[in-house]
């Protein structure tokens, strides 16, 4: 996996705290600002999908985005700023977990799973946020 921790909005002590977590997640990915501040091969996210991305969180329930051009439907928002999605297409399966690390959504933490939603997963999602700004 590719770190990069410089100018992150962050900050060193959270980015570092948050890339010792990924290690439960083998297909994660972390957004910063307009950039990818890291990411497993699975993500190739670009400019407009990361846009898509920050509106998911912050429209109105259900939205629909996309992730390496696969279009995923947000299923549960729970708080703000969190939400899990399940892929859009027919026979498709596949979940990803989505965590605004801040409140302006610069930061934005994916977690891409192959089966079927997991609130186990999504709780472990949900402790990363508790676990950088303890």
């Amino acid at each position: 996996m590719n770190f990069v921790a410089q100018g992150l909005s962050i900050g060193t002590e959270a980015f570092d705290r948050l890339k010792n977590s990924t290690g439960e997640f083998p297909n994660c990915g972390l957004i910063d600002k307009d950039r990818i501040g890291f990411h497993t091969p699975i993500f190739r996210l670009k400019h407009d999908e990361i846009q898509g991305v920050r509106r998911a969180l912050l429209e109105p329930f259900p939205s629909v985005f996309t992730i390496n051009g696969e279009p995923y439907t947000s299923q549960e928002k729970v708080p703000r700023h969190h939400l899990w999605a399940n892929i859009s297409k027919p026979n498709g399966r596949g979940t990803i977990y989505i965590l605004g690390l801040d409140d302006n959504l610069e930061s934005i933490f994916i977690v891409y799973d192959e089966r079927e939603f997991d609130p186990r997963v999504f709780e472990r999602v949900l402790k990363i946020q508790e676990d950088m700004f303890r």
